[in-house]
């Protein structure tokens, strides 16, 4: 088989994009789209069990109502770019289509919000508006709040896994 037909199957594949389906925001990094569970690319969003502030608050709840008042029953168009290989789930940038046919960031809005932190070293595409997050102190950075990233590397070291 031609390898050039080979690359553009795999693009076409990888790069695919869905909407137009049933849609649910899961939680604050996971939508379901159709059956098919995706997590947003390049965010990280709290763990369900973190807690900042000293214990005294837990932000996944609040994330996950941020997204669900953001995408509003609006159409997402989600597009496939790498698989998460932890739970073993496709990664998507998601936009929701707004009525004049424009386009709205999903991932953008949960960072710049405060809802979630750009992945690094993997993405810098949302490190700049964590920055603004960070300096207006919207979302998780209003609170004592470690990245979800640390937290969970942390938490796992104490449990032994």
């Amino acid at each position: 088989m031609n390898l050039a037909i080979i690359f553009t199957t795999v693009a076409i594949l990888l790069f695919s994009s869905v909407s137009a389906m049933a849609q649910t925001v899961v939680d604050a990094g996971t939508i379901d789209i159709g059956g098919t569970k995706m997590r947003l690319w390049g965010i990280d969003v709290p763990d369900a069990a973190q807690s900042c502030d000293g214990g005294s608050w837990h932000p996944r709840n609040e994330a996950t109502t941020a997204l669900q008042t953001f995408v509003g029953g609006r159409t997402l168009d989600c597009f496939q770019v790498s698989t998460n290989y932890d739970a073993n789930i496709p990664e998507a940038l998601c936009y929701v289509i707004r009525k004049d046919g424009s386009r709205d960031d999903v991932q953008a809005f949960m960072v710049e919000s405060g809802w979630a932190w750009a992945i690094r070293p993997g993405t810098l595409r949302y490190v700049n508006l964590e920055r603004l997050a960070v300096k207006l102190k919207t979302g998780v950075h209003a609170h004592q709040c470690e990245r979800a990233d640390r937290w969970r590397r942390k938490n796992r070291d104490r449990s032994g896994n």
